[in-house]
């Protein structure tokens, strides 16, 4: 299971698949056209290569018109690179071949990149003040939400409510939450750690446009944060108590905070101890007493845990300095 500090930057990796609706066209003669990608994406670098089976390329002078303009000439020259436009942009490659049996045949690609934006939110628990992002915990529910911009090769924008949504989790099937429309899905996730990869596939009824998009989430235990409350300042979220705690007068206040615990919060249950006595069950706050006479040091633990689960909690602890 993984860790991370509360106070990290975390980044969710969305793999890229962009999307590719193509129309190929062939005029005069057989030839074939692959293209690398398979499925270009906006401002990605593109290669087109020819095929045939009929005639000798090597031989043949072939012309490349990328949107109408002729990029490049010559004697064998079967391959084209270029980077494709902007999301929503028709593209248009051409390849125009003089055999050197005197024939003469045009090849068309024409495409329109799309793309998609996979956002997820976990119902994990973070303090109102906490500004990253609630991370996914064993046992949590995650929600996905698509939002594609696919298009046709015209470059006219489907509209995402009337595109076909297929989900899966690990390489199996969501049957109940894919259809048309449905850009988003919801899952809880298992109780053991790792990492578990979601892929939604996005497509027009008629399936000559398509994007997919993969999202690799990781699970992290969750933890607990400790602070002084102060009367009148609040919780002093500007230091967190890891070691050492003196104490300040003859009474002070502890915060436990959570993260990534499963929402809601308010049935969470805050149990502490003292030199590992338990000491008392229930609020989120606990005050320490000394006497004007005590000095030393004591041991004081917290654990926070979710009735209904035993992956869902978290512990912490410091050392109290108690002085005359």
């Amino acid at each position: 299971m993984k860790y991370c500090t509360f106070f990290g930057i975390f980044l969710c990796l969305l793999l890229p698949q962009a999307s590719f609706a193509m129309t190929e066209t062939t005029f005069g003669g057989s030839i074939g056209a692959t293209i690398k990608p398979a499925n270009p994406g906006p401002f990605e670098q593109v290669t087109v290569a020819l095929t045939s089976y009929d005639t000798d390329l090597r031989r043949a002078t072939i012309s490349w018109y990328l949107g109408g303009t002729k990029k490049t000439s010559g004697i064998g020259v079967s391959s084209y690179s270029f980077q494709a436009g902007e999301v929503g942009r028709v593209m248009s490659v051409r390849a125009v071949i003089e055999t050197i049996e005197g024939g003469y045949i045009e090849k068309t690609l024409q495409w329109v990149p799309g793309n998609a934006i996979v956002l997820w939110s976990a119902d994990t628990y973070t303090p109102s003040l906490y500004r990253g992002k609630a991370l996914a915990s064993p046992d949590s529910t995650i929600k996905l939400v698509a939002f594609p911009s696919l298009y046709s090769n015209s470059g006219t924008k489907y509209d995402p409510a009337k595109l076909v949504y297929t989900w899966t989790m690990d390489d199996k099937k969501d049957s109940i939450q894919t259809g048309t429309g449905n850009s988003s899905a919801t899952y809880t996730l298992s109780t053991l750690p790792g990492d578990t990869e979601f892929t939604v596939d996005i497509a027009s009824v008629d399936n000559t446009a398509h994007v997919q998009k993969k999202v690799t989430i990781s699970t992290y235990s969750p933890l607990v944060a400790l602070y002084e409350e102060r009367s009148l300042e609040g919780t002093h979220y500007a230091s967190r108590l890891t070691d050492t705690f003196s104490m300040k007068g003859v009474e002070n206040t502890v915060r436990a905070e959570p993260f990534f615990i499963v929402n809601p919060i308010s049935n969470a249950i805050f149990a502490w101890a003292l030199n590992n006595q338990a000491y008392a069950t229930g609020a989120a706050t606990r005050a320490l007493r000394t006497g004007t006479t005590q000095s030393g040091t004591a041991q004081l633990n917290v654990l926070v845990s979710k009735p209904d689960s035993s992956v869902q909690q978290a512990k912490a602890s410091f050392t109290v300095q108690f002085s005359r």
